[in-house]
């Protein structure tokens, strides 16, 4: 069996170095506002809710709570067919906004109070 020619490979290249001048550090995250539970938040029943007035009725939140599942809940009472996901993004929207106290919509802790707008329409 012959033995096949030995070949020169070139060297691989070399990576430039990097310098200080040419990369910016990344830019700090913006601080978010920690709201704690209350601990002193009295156990509600899911259902529970209480009449706010002309600007809508407020909810309690109970674990397991998300503006999502509210807006389409509040949406659906009365309803006769289920309301679309368009129709649940305009309303969780009015929801955010009836509620800057939130801070973060995606961050609810029991005993929460919520004020959920009036129903377009209703």
């Amino acid at each position: 069996m012959a033995a096949l020619p030995a070949t020169s490979s070139p060297a691989p290249p070399t990576p430039a170095p990097a310098t200080a001048a040419t990369e910016a550090p990344a830019p700090e995250p913006a601080p978010v506002e920690h709201r704690a539970p209350a601990d002193d938040a009295p156990a509600r029943d899911p259902g529970a809710r209480e009449h706010a007035g002309p600007d809508g009725r407020t909810h309690v939140v109970v674990p397991g709570d998300h503006l999502w599942a509210l807006a389409e809940g509040e949406l659906a009472t009365g309803a006769t067919s289920a309301p679309s996901m368009a129709e649940v993004d305009g309303y969780w929207l009015r929801v955010v906004r009836a509620n800057p106290q939130l801070g973060d919509p995606d961050l609810l802790f029991p005993g929460d109070v919520i004020v959920l707008p009036p129903v377009p329409g209703r």
